[in-house]
């Protein structure tokens, strides 16, 4: 569920407190009206009782006075009372939703594969063909029809069956991230979030996919979950955050249905929590991704912004912006960001637009630009924002940040 500081009631309405200066010039007033009540009413004999009597109309006069201004006090006391009880109380709501909202993952081991990926281009090498702009979205074969269209397309042969095609990538990423699974203990829970966009049929994929975990050696219980996207990282912030369990995201795209402008695409993350998970080192920071709430550039700004303020860290400290699965709908708003978020104090971030150097990778927008803003992270960068789209073109944008592991961490 996404923390929606928003959503917090205002602080109290504080009471005015009385004013001294207006009740005693209402003293006066008080007085004169005792005067003229016994003046009118009293039944003694004024000229044999002034004293008593006038005595008597300044005395009540001054206590009913007394009375009306004390209860103008009381009444302001416990007003403030009950305004401070319900800022306390919102203090200790917003100090929850805070530290709630500024929970974070650690990026634990990353596999990814793009059409710039080939035997001569190793996983260093793509990222820095990436980093200077490298293109690898051309006119080619498609794998669904062999028809010529525009797209980036995984290395291999074209002329090789999609289900081929997916066990070896999926095989491909379990082995990189074995490696790193090797150093778990065997009854540490993965739970997959698995996301494949192919034209191959779906039962066709489940049995894909457990052919390549059986044959990867990967020795922990895999257990499947719902959550897909960044969904995945929102909902298992909030709700197994101090889960042991690590979290396995693995996204391909392959031979999809309308290969036309797509980017065929590989990923496979290993996430954990920072609060439980000592046996790896992390790479980098995942922050709280946050959802524009809205189509509007004002919305996806705001968004931004929220997704810095989970991460703790200023807009002049980022130093690449990743683009990632943005439809043609929101080029206007992205734009929009990139000249109205204020990046001082520094030249304004590099812009890593993936969907221009590979294509749209479709569900693997954000991890693939998760995986590449990690791997720039590990090399040295500092934060990272990414602003990615997800399968559905018309969903609004999400913003997320990486910053680099802390050297105590390291």
């Amino acid at each position: 569920m996404t923390v929606e500081l928003d959503r917090i009631p205002a602080q109290a309405d504080r009471p005015s407190s009385p004013r001294l200066w207006l009740w005693l010039c209402l003293l006066p007033i008080f007085l004169l009206l005792g005067c003229a009540g016994v003046a009118l009413f009293s039944e003694m004999n004024l000229r044999e009782q002034t004293a008593v009597a006038w005595g008597t109309a300044l005395g009540v006069s001054l206590l009913g006075w007394c009375l009306v201004y004390g209860m103008r006090v009381l009444s302001y006391l416990v007003q403030q009372h009950h305004a401070n009880g319900w800022d306390a109380a919102r203090a200790i709501d917003l100090d929850c939703k805070l530290s709630q909202g500024r929970r974070h993952q650690q990026v634990l081991a990353i596999s990814v594969y793009t059409a710039l990926r080939t035997e001569i281009l190793d996983s260093p090498s793509q990222v820095d063909a990436i980093l200077e702009g490298t293109t690898a979205l051309k006119a080619q074969p498609s794998r669904l029809d062999r028809g010529t269209v525009r797209h980036s397309r995984l290395p291999g042969d074209v002329n090789e069956s999609t289900e081929r095609a997916l066990l070896r990538i999926l095989k491909t990423l379990l082995n990189d991230l074995a490696i790193q699974l090797a150093e778990l203990a065997d009854d540490v829970e993965l739970a997959l979030s698995l996301d494949i966009d192919s034209s191959l049929r779906q039962d066709r994929q489940v049995k894909v996919w457990q052919k390549a975990l059986d044959e990867s050696g990967i020795r922990q219980t895999v257990t499947p979950i719902t959550w897909r996207g960044l969904e995945a990282v929102d909902q298992w912030l909030d709700q197994r955050n101090h889960d042991q369990a690590l979290l396995l995201v693995v996204s391909v795209v392959i031979a999809p249905d309308a290969p036309k402008g797509t980017a065929e695409t590989a990923v496979g993350l290993l996430l954990g929590n920072p609060q439980t998970q000592r046996a790896l080192l992390p790479v980098a920071n995942l922050h709280r991704p946050e959802q524009a709430r809205g189509e509007s550039a004002g919305a996806l700004i705001r968004a931004t912004q929220q997704a810095l303020s989970w991460a703790s860290v200023q807009a002049n400290s980022i130093e690449h912006i990743w683009r990632s699965g943005i439809g043609q709908k929101y080029q206007a708003a992205v734009t929009t960001v990139m000249s109205e978020v204020e990046w001082p104090l520094r030249a304004d971030p590099k812009v890593q637009n993936l969907d221009a150097l590979l294509g749209h990778p479709g569900a693997a927008a954000p991890w693939l630009a998760i995986a590449l803003a990690a791997q720039t992270v590990q090399r040295g960068y500092g934060p990272q924002l990414i602003l990615s789209g997800v399968r559905c073109v018309d969903a609004p944008l999400w913003g997320t940040v990486l910053t680099p592991v802390p050297p105590s961490m390291t």
